[in-house]
């Protein structure tokens, strides 16, 4: 289960928005692509559990 604590989530949005940048440097295009597809449902079923 996941937890809804505010500052637990403002956690992981911070380190997963530096993850996300860390990794744009790294990986090739067509990976990014991909990546960018799976980081934006993560935050739209991220936004949906604040609701």
């Amino acid at each position: 289960m996941l937890s809804t604590d505010k500052n637990c989530l403002k956690f992981f949005n911070e380190k997963g928005n530096d993850i996300a940048n860390y990794i744009t440097e790294i990986l090739p295009s067509d990976y990014i692509k991909a990546f960018e597809i799976y980081y934006k449902n993560l935050k739209v079923m991220t936004y949906m559990q604040k609701l």
